[in-house]
């Protein structure tokens, strides 16, 4: 079926039409007729299988086509050639195999051609012709969905016709191999999705965005790595790395976090180690501190959860240091993470039925005092005692039950005592053995004020009335 002419010719003046949803089979040359003011032309969702040259003359202001879910396979060279000022065109859920004959594309005339939607169709490649591209020819094409196609590799191909792209979407196609230097050399790009692809390695030569990237998504890939020098210094808006298979966290992610970037890692196999202690620690400065701005984003970090082995899970707003331990002479590579805390306990020793403890103040913050307490199972407290900020000792004796002794500083405000920091413990058992690991740490109950400059999702708002009830002492 033809679209008639005779029907159209008097719509002189129509700005929008919709032919979506007929049995429309083909557009043959000047199949509407003169529309001079035609903007916005509607023909997906028929069964258009040939579109032959100039079957749009005489639609010289046509800024929108739309030619989704058709049966189109083929498209000859001239048959867009009369839409000049088009800036959007959707050839989506189409059996397009290739844009060009072999010497010219089928875009070259539509020099204002901005956005270009090929998703859901048949490419196995792209060649230098499947994009326009002439010396000296300003084209305006900006984005780009490939998307749902049979892509195997991203090569050197993708950078005729795409100088100034800013969007390129190659999601949900077969990549497993991105050639070194194309993606850096798409100088204007700001977002990049290679999504639910085939990608298992990637390196710096791989993947090294332009200075300009602000969304990088790679989610549903086969990644155990994540090459952390390929991002630039600037904060990317987001850091999409779901669903792959990333064993470990990565600290390094952490200055990125803090710059603004949103990092999502939900999803991944990542052993709760010592290698998530920087981020249980940023977590927990920055809790007390929540925004309305800031809660919208803590969806990303309160679904976070990591593997102890043995299929014990954890999600991240439940751990605390103590329980994220490396064991170093099996993991060579794991990071020595630095300790953070407000003191240190310099002896521990047995003096006769009583045990003394020394310790010395870290911290250049604000302290008055230091709080001391004999711990049992499951981490209750069976006896505590402050002391003031010039006592650096103290002789305690063990109560039945006891497994740890801990100190941890303390500050007074106008609202009151309150804990701060981080709280070392020593097991009782273990007298003589002075603390030198961080994993053997608690986390504070309650932290100083720091300014909040993080993008990652906290907890609910009666979650978060219920931890800082928890939290303080």
């Amino acid at each position: 079926m033809q679209i008639p002419q005779s029907a159209l010719s008097s719509l002189t003046i129509v700005q929008r039409i919709d032919l979506a949803q007929n049995s429309i089979t083909e557009l043959s040359r000047g199949a509407l007729g003169r529309l001079p003011v035609l903007f916005n032309l509607d023909l997906s969702y028929n069964a258009v299988t040939s579109i032959e040259e100039k079957a749009f003359d005489g639609l010289l202001q046509l800024q929108e086509l739309n030619l989704a879910n058709n049966n189109i396979s083929r498209l000859v060279v001239g048959c867009f050639s009369s839409l000049v000022s088009l800036k959007v065109m959707n050839l989506s859920n189409n059996e397009i195999t290739k844009t060009e004959n072999g010497t010219q594309c089928v875009f070259e005339e539509n020099l204002s051609l901005e956005t270009l939607d090929l998703s859901y169709n048949r490419f196995t490649s792209v060649t230098p012709l499947t994009f326009p591209s002439k010396e000296w020819t300003p084209y305006r094409l900006s984005s780009i969905d490939l998307s749902h196609n049979l892509l195997s590799s991203v090569t050197k191909d993708f950078l005729h016709g795409t100088k100034i792209l800013r969007r390129l979407n190659l999601a949900s196609n077969r990549i497993s191999d991105i050639r070194p230097f194309v993606i850096g050399n798409l100088s204007s790009l700001v977002a990049l999705d290679l999504s639910n692809n085939n990608i298992g390695y990637l390196d710096a030569k791989g993947l090294r965005p332009p200075l300009n990237l602000e969304e990088l998504n790679l989610s549903g890939n086969r990644l155990r790595k994540f090459p952390m020098e390929i991002l630039p210094k600037a904060p990317l808006g987001l850091i999409n790395l779901m669903e792959n298979h990333l064993p470990h966290f990565d600290p390094e992610f952490i200055p990125k976090i803090q710059n603004g970037s949103r990092v999502l890692l939900n999803k991944n196999p990542m052993a709760c180690d010592c290698r998530l202690v920087p981020l249980v620690r940023f977590f927990n400065d920055f809790r007390p501190n929540l925004s309305n701005n800031s809660i919208s984003f803590y969806k990303d970090i309160l679904d976070f959860e990591c593997n102890f082995g043995r299929g014990n899970v954890s999600r991240l707003i439940m751990l605390r240091e103590g329980d994220l331990q490396c064991d170093y002479t099996k993991d060579y590579l794991a990071p020595r993470i630095p300790s953070n805390y407000d003191l240190e306990i310099r002896t521990l020793e047995q003096r006769g039925k009583s045990i003394e403890i020394r310790w010395g103040v870290r911290s250049k913050e604000d302290i008055t005092g230091f709080r001391l307490r004999i711990e049992g199972q499951g981490e209750e407290s069976l006896w505590t005692k402050t002391y003031k900020y010039n006592v650096r000792s103290a002789r305690v004796s063990p109560v039945p039950g006891s497994t740890s002794i801990c100190i941890r500083s303390i500050t007074t405000t106008v609202e009151g005592v309150h804990s701060r920091g981080l709280e070392i413990c020593q097991p009782v058992g273990g007298v003589g053995d002075l603390l030198s690991s961080p994993h053997l740490a608690r986390i504070g109950r309650n932290f100083p004020s720091l300014p909040l400059t993080m993008m990652l999702l906290i907890l609910p708002l009666t979650s978060l009335c219920l931890s800082t009830i928890q939290l303080v002492i």
